[in-house]
């Protein structure tokens, strides 16, 4: 089977790991306790090239980037949690011992699989940020033969406390992954997961009390950026796989270029050299005026 049909189908199952996260978000709003959580995402994502967490399709190893958002959830006074996720798929051959997560059974006896490690941050309006780690177990798409098929994913998640800021700082939690992810002939899917388990805050925890501009000179990577982001008169920005809360605003002669990422506002972009998106998604407007050469 050729390299397009197994990064396509790779990059739709890594996909779900994102909505964990962002479905995670969902309770933990309302009270500083224990509670259920049980949400729905869609996101998109791309193959990315290979890291040292995740070298080559030779090794049947695959990164894939997510971005997105939850929707629909018990989300207190926002409407929805938006952010990234990073995954490194990899391919198992029949027979490979499949491990226990959770009450994930989606990998029939003797037959070849994808074991899924991923990390992620969402981030909720008031700034908040909330990192969360997963893992994932994919039916193999190769036993369905051509597209359109329709594959199963599911596994666990649990909250990076440590990591996380704001009303997230110090949080525990676990859950459970269940994913339909629809394949069409393309390798494209709109995916639908949804996410069960429990959160708790820390009591001490709190929203951020302002939120963080940044000023982007360079390549920004991973980033959760809580307010807006500005690239300044001439200068260049590179921002990757990363997220930004408010708007994206490149002055006079600068540059700004964003892949497989998200912008929670809009981008501005009056007089810039250039103002480019690449496998990302902007929720507000993008506004480029007067482009200069």
């Amino acid at each position: 089977m050729g390299l397009k049909r197994v990064q396509g189908v790779v990059l739709l199952v890594a996909a779900t790991g994102l909505a964990g996260g962002l479905a995670a978000w969902a309770a933990v709003k309302t009270a500083k306790a224990t509670s259920g959580v049980v949400a729905n995402a869609s996101f998109r994502s791309v193959v990315a090239p290979a890291t040292a967490d995740c070298p080559s399709l030779n090794k049947k190893q695959v990164l894939v980037l997510g971005r997105g958002q939850a929707l629909g959830g018990p989300f207190g006074s926002f409407n929805y949690a938006f952010g990234t996720a990073a995954e490194c798929s990899q391919g198992q051959n029949a027979g490979a011992p499949v491990p226990a997560l959770g009450n994930c059974h989606n990998v029939p006896a003797g037959k070849p699989f994808f074991h899924v490690h991923g990390k992620g941050f969402y981030m909720t309006e008031d700034g908040s940020v909330l990192y969360l780690v997963y893992e994932e177990l994919s039916q193999n798409p190769f036993i369905f033969g051509a597209p359109p098929f329709a594959l199963h994913d599911c596994g666990v998640w649990q909250v990076d406390g440590k990591a996380s800021t704001g009303i997230f700082h110090g949080a525990k939690g676990t859950g459970s992954i269940s994913a339909d992810v629809p394949v069409a002939a393309d390798f494209s899917a709109k995916v639908s997961a949804d996410y069960v388990g429990k959160i708790t805050l820390d009591k001490g925890s709190e929203g951020p009390k302002k939120l963080q501009d940044v000023a982007c000179t360079g390549t920004m990577t991973d980033t959760p950026v809580t307010g807006n982001l500005t690239v300044a008169a001439g200068a260049s920005c590179d921002l990757e796989h990363s997220a930004v809360n408010g708007n994206v605003v490149v002055a006079k002669g600068g540059s700004f270029k964003m892949q497989n990422s998200i912008v929670n506002g809009s981008v501005q972009c009056n007089g810039c050299k250039a103002a480019t998106s690449v496998n990302s998604t902007v929720y507000g407007s993008l506004d480029i005026k007067n482009e200069s050469t």
